[in-house]
């Protein structure tokens, strides 16, 4: 295969995906008439690693990276919980779902970074803190209009949205397109078990 663009990440149940639905839903009205970009519910994930281009060898790599570190690292519970934006209320400019995890999924994540700068991808700059995009402001957003996002959803209180058990991972390939990207899964490896599911 030539150069492709992937990310490695975490699914959710369609439970979960049904309640992300419903909150989007009640977010666009909220929201109704201000320029947000919403996140397609079913390409929502719990991205990991972005990996930008990889080519064939380091994707096979990869593959053999994600085995070694899911295998020895049991499924992990978490809940969503509440919702908050980047970078401010004052500038908004991605919506999120927080995301309650144990501190196994920081070490897996600590783990996947680690092996994979020993492969050459680049470590991230920023501190671990999973959470769900749902939205992000479009750019075209005037200053009225990031103000009034902000002041909206500064408002909104969302408690304890429901509960998952991440138990696969996956390698996916992102397509960008001009109406959105388009997620395949190349990989996926299972949490403790020792196989994985080739796609």
């Amino acid at each position: 295969m030539s150069e492709i663009r992937a990310f490695i990440a975490f699914d959710f149940s369609e439970e979960i995906y049904k309640t992300l639905d419903k909150i989007t839903i009640d977010l666009k009205n909220q929201l109704s008439g201000l320029p947000v970009r919403w996140v397609p519910v079913y390409n929502i994930h719990l991205t990991i690693k972005f990996l930008g281009d990889i080519t064939h060898s380091e994707f096979v790599n990869l593959k053999k990276l994600l085995f070694e570190t899911s295998k020895n690292i049991p499924p992990i519970d978490i809940s969503l919980f509440g919702s908050g934006v980047f970078p401010s209320y004052q500038r908004p400019r991605v919506i999120w779902i927080g995301l309650k995890s144990p501190p196994i999924l920081e070490e897996f994540y600590n783990k996947l970074e680690e092996g994979s700068a020993v492969l050459g991808f680049e470590r991230e700059k920023r501190k671990f803190s999973p959470h769900i995009t749902i939205g992000r402001v479009a750019r075209k957003a005037d200053k009225r209009e990031v103000l009034e996002i902000g002041g909206k959803l500064e408002t909104i209180q969302l408690g304890l949205l429901g509960n998952d058990c991440l138990s696969q991972v996956h390698i996916y390939q992102s397509n960008l397109k001009p109406d959105g990207p388009v997620y395949n899964k190349l990989y996926t490896s299972n949490l403790s078990k020792e196989n994985s599911i080739q796609i």
